[in-house]
């Protein structure tokens, strides 16, 4: 695949990222109102406990949303192609995240404004899931403001100049067109008055026009967008100029030691968000290995192989190495340049003869197409995080029957419980670890446990 292809398919699954975000936060704005129905707008007492079961969903739900939402209107700036049909669809991806993160802040704000207990609730902290205290608070402060209203309001001055020529670069594709409907549907966010924006413009113009002089028409409106999203992800952001990437001979390494039915855990370091489950290892690939492999592994069911071939072989090349995972798109097959672009990996390997991993396979790549768990319940399997598809993969394969944790209320499985598997000798072996802040080396079998001990104790550490 050559850059321009890597490009567009790059910009596609943003696309895809962007409509099912938006999809997402519909519905919760859907089962916030059906719960303000059961909570009267003058209580100021404790919740009943579907109450606050109620209120939980609704705080992880919008959290984990949002810092997907703000990674992605952060991430567009990576993509150099800010000219033509490419810079204008690649600016509306990024300008329909940011109306979104608008909306859900004014939303979760109108329904806040009577229901002073809801407010309280929704700044509480959760651990299980990293979601610090205060954050209705922070979130609403950063979104309104004057930084960032300056840089939204240029974005939608941009939008409305240029509006025609926008749509008609959208019209070819139906998920851009797609994503111009719901811009369409939230321009009642962004129809207010410029007077509401001149407070911030001395402030910030010189800040603002120092970065411009080197962007062009397309590329200053994106500058925008991901202020907008910087300026909100500021306490999490830690290290901007840090692009995670294992480096080639690494990959190399790990290719060599991967085998179809691995599970590929991943850490960024310094990530700007994290809309995974916490932990030292907070996500997790399903290594398939190439068309090939999954082929001969799962040669009992050659119809549904078939049916995936482009979705394995890329171009018809069956020899390329593929991972099942599931990301803010949803579930699908990517290039391993997905889970490898991170700073650390472990690699662990089922305790599972090769008919049955096959079959996990195809339990795996059943789940295809399914949207992302925003909301962290494993008793939906319409839709998954990226730990259950493991999960779903595996449980019931041979004697593996994952012990599930409970946290915020539903039943999950995060990345470090399945480390904690591995060193527990249960379902899994570690087959090697990368994890250069510790070691620069890739380590493999018996000589990988202590490091990947280091990793879990470092974790605990740091909290």
């Amino acid at each position: 695949m050559n850059r321009k292809q890597d490009s567009n398919s790059d910009l596609k699954e943003k696309a895809q990222t962007a409509l099912a975000l938006m999809t997402y936060i519909a519905e919760l704005k859907e089962s916030a109102n059906a719960l303000a129905e059961q909570i009267s707008t003058n209580e100021q007492g404790v919740f009943r406990p579907d109450q606050e079961a109620s209120v939980l969903d609704l705080l992880v739900g919008y959290w984990q949303s949002r810092n997907a939402l703000l990674e992605l209107v952060y991430e567009i700036k990576d993509d150099g192609r800010t000219y033509g049909k490419h810079g204008d669809r690649l600016f509306l991806v990024g300008f329909a995240g940011a109306l979104a993160l608008l909306d859900a802040a004014m939303f979760l704000m109108e329904f806040c404004r009577d229901r002073p207990v809801v407010k309280a609730k929704l700044n509480e902290p959760n651990e299980e899931l990293g979601i610090p205290a205060g954050v209705y608070n922070r979130v609403q402060a950063s979104l309104y403001g004057v930084k960032n209203a300056w840089h939204l309001h240029h974005a939608v001055s941009y939008f409305h100049k240029n509006e025609g020529r926008i749509l008609e670069n959208c019209q070819e594709s139906a998920l851009f067109q797609s994503l111009h409907e719901i811009v369409e549907q939230l321009r009642h966010r962004i129809d207010m008055p410029d007077a509401s924006f001149q407070k911030s413009r001395l402030k910030n113009k010189l800040v603002f026009y120092a970065g411009f002089l080197r962007r062009n028409l397309v590329g200053k409106a994106i500058y925008s967008l991901q202020k907008v999203g910087g300026i909100a992800l500021a306490e999490k952001y830690i290290k901007p100029k840090h692009t995670p990437s294992l480096p080639d001979q690494i990959r190399s390494q790990l290719l060599d030691i991967l085998e179809p039915g691995d599970v590929i855990l991943c850490r960024k370091e310094f990530a700007v968000t994290n809309y995974f489950l916490p932990g030292y290892w907070p996500h997790a690939a399903l290594f398939l290995g190439t068309a090939d492999e999954v082929s001969d592994i799962s040669d009992s069911k050659v119809a549904q192989i078939e049916s995936l071939w482009e979705e394995l072989a890329p171009n018809g090349d069956s020899s390329i190495d593929r991972v099942l995972e599931a990301k803010a798109d949803g579930v699908r097959v990517r290039s391993t340049d997905s889970p490898f672009d991170s700073d650390s990996v472990l690699i662990l390997r089922p305790k599972l003869l090769p008919d049955q991993i096959g079959a996990a396979l195809l339990n795996g790549l059943s789940h295809i197409g399914k949207v992302y768990d925003f909301g962290f319940d494993l008793a939906r399997a319409d839709r998954l995080v990226c730990t259950e598809v493991v999960y779903r993969s595996y449980d019931g394969q041979g004697d593996i029957s994952f012990p599930l944790v409970k946290r915020a209320g539903h039943m999950t499985l995060s990345g470090n419980d399945l480390v904690l598997l591995a060193l527990q000798g249960e379902i899994f072996d570690i087959a090697a670890v990368y994890a250069p802040l510790q070691d620069q080396q890739v380590l493999t079998g018996p000589s990988a446990l202590p490091l990947v001990k280091q990793c879990m104790k470092v974790e605990d550490a740091v909290g």
